[in-house]
């Protein structure tokens, strides 16, 4: 039988000008600010690295937090066999 183990990725997004990326992994957790015109090419990047690391995107849940101010996020669940 096949064992997993998961990780997180927590997206916010802050006004659309601010990208905060926190990394949920067994190794612990991760946390990174970018700002200004690059915040899509972070997200796509932070997707594409963990789908080199031989995670697999099995969820993704949106949220808000708050409407007002325009942030919002993700989390986005992967899994990847153990062994």
């Amino acid at each position: 039988m096949t064992q997993w183990e998961y990780s997180r990725l927590q997206i916010q997004f802050i006004q659309g000008e601010m990208f905060e990326r926190i990394v949920f992994q067994p190794t612990g957790r991760h946390q990174e600010q970018v700002t200004g015109e690059g915040i899509w090419s972070a997200f796509d990047g932070s997707v594409s690295q963990l789908g080199l690391d031989g995670w697999e995107l099995v969820s993704a849940f949106p949220y808000s937090i708050d409407d007002k101010h325009g942030t919002c996020g993700y989390h986005l669940w992967f899994k990847r066999s153990v062994g």
